[in-house]
C-alpha cells in the first residue's frame, strides 16, 4: 500500500477493498481490518493516510454488501469505526481528511455503535470538531457531508445534539466559504426530507416502526427561515443559473421547509418579501420573488 506514488497506493487500496468485501463477510480474511488499524497508528503520515483510504474504499464496498443482504459483523464494524475516528482526531490535515472521507461510509455500518449513547456522544463530538477544522476547508466539507449522512441514517437520535449542530450549521451557512456552507445547508434539507418522509407515512396510514417526527424544522424556524431568505441574495451574477450555489441550495431548502411546516413559515417569508420586493438591488428583488415562489407548495 505504501508507495512513493500516491496513485499506485490508491489503486492497491481499491484492489484490497474489493477482495476484502468478498472475504470479510464469510470471515475468510479476519486479519485485514486489524492490520489496517495497526497502520492507522503508524508514525508515518503516508502509511496512516493510505490505510484510511483503503478503509474508506472497504467501507463503501461493505455497505453495498450489507444492502444486498450480506452480514457484516459488529466486531468488524467496530474496528473500522475505531480506526476511522482515531484518524479523524489526527492533527495532520491530510490524514484527518482521508479519515473523514472514510467515516462517510463507515458510519452506515456503525448502527450498533450509534445506538449506544456513550459511543454516539464520542462520534458526534469528533464530528463536531472536524466540521470546525477551519485550517483545512476540504476537511470541513467532508465533515459536513458526513453530518448529512448521519441525518439520513440516524435522524431519530439527533435531538440531544441539535443545539450544538444548529449553532454550528447556521453559523457556517452565514459566514463560511460557499463550498463549506453548501453541505452545511444540505444538512437542513436532509432533516426536511426525513420529516416529510415520516409525515407521508402517517398520512398514508403506513406503519412507521415506532418512529416519530422530532419536529426539528418547526423548532428551528425563527433562526432558519430568516437565514435562508437572506442567503437567497448571495447570487454572484444574473447569469449563474447553471452552477449549483449556496443561493440555489437555500431556495431548495426553503421550499422543503415550507412543505414540512406549512403555514408556520409564511409570516417569516412574507416579512422578507415585503421588505425587499422593490429593493433597488436586483439581488434582493430576485430573492424576494424566489422566496415567495418557494412557499407555493405546503402552506394553505
Amino acid at each position: 500500500l505504501v508507495f512513493p506514488q500516491v496513485d499506485v497506493g490508491k489503486a492497491a487500496a481499491q484492489v484490497l477493498a474489493k477482495i476484502g468485501a468478498i472475504e470479510i463477510p464469510p470471515n475468510e480474511w479476519p486479519g485485514l481490518v486489524p492490520l489496517l488499524l495497526q497502520h492507522v497508528t503508524n508514525t508515518d503520515n503516508a502509511a496512516r493516510q493510505i490505510s484510511l483510504v483503503c478503509l474508506g474504499y472497504l467501507c463503501e464496498e461493505l455497505v453495498l454488501v450489507q444492502e444486498e443482504g450480506g452480514n457484516i459483523s459488529d466486531d468488524i464494524a467496530n474496528n473500522i469505526l475505531t480506526a476511522v475516528v482515531q484518524g479523524m482526531r489526527d492533527p495532520e490535515p491530510n490524514t484527518k481528511l482521508e479519515a473523514t472521507r472514510a467515516f462517510y461510509h463507515a458510519v452506515v455500518l456503525a448502527k450498533k455503535n450509534f445506538r449506544n449513547q456513550v459511543e454516539r456522544d464520542v462520534i458526534m463530538s469528533v464530528m463536531h470538531d472536524a466540521c470546525m477544522f477551519t485550517a483545512a476547508p476540504e476537511v470541513q466539507i467532508a465533515a459536513f457531508e458526513c453530518l448529512v449522512q448521519i441525518a439520513t441514517e440516524y435522524y431519530d437520535f439527533l435531538m440531544p445534539y441539535m443545539n450544538n449542530l444548529g449553532l454550528l450549521t447556521l453559523e457556517t451557512i452565514k459566514s463560511a466559504p460557499e463550498k463549506v456552507a453548501i453541505p452545511a445547508m444540505e444538512f437542513w434539507s436532509t432533516i426536511c426530507d426525513e420529516e416529510l418522509y415520516l409525515m407521508d407515512l402517517v398520512q398514508s396510514g403506513q406503519p412507521a416502526g415506532g418512529r416519530v417526527s422530532l419536529n426539528l424544522i418547526q423548532q428551528a424556524l425563527p433562526h432558519l427561515v430568516p437565514l435562508l431568505t437572506v442567503t437567497l441574495t448571495k447570487r454572484q451574477s444574473e447569469d449563474d443559473d447553471d452552477t449549483w450555489s449556496l443561493a440555489m441550495a437555500a431556495g431548495t431548502c426553503l421550499a422543503l421547509v415550507a412543505q414540512v411546516v406549512g403555514d408556520g413559515c409564511v409570516d417569516l417569508v412574507l416579512q422578507f418579501v415585503n421588505g425587499n420586493f422593490t429593493n433597488q438591488d436586483w439581488k434582493y428583488r430576485e430573492a424576494a420573488v424566489l422566496a415567495y415562489g418557494s412557499i407555493m407548495e405546503g402552506p394553505t
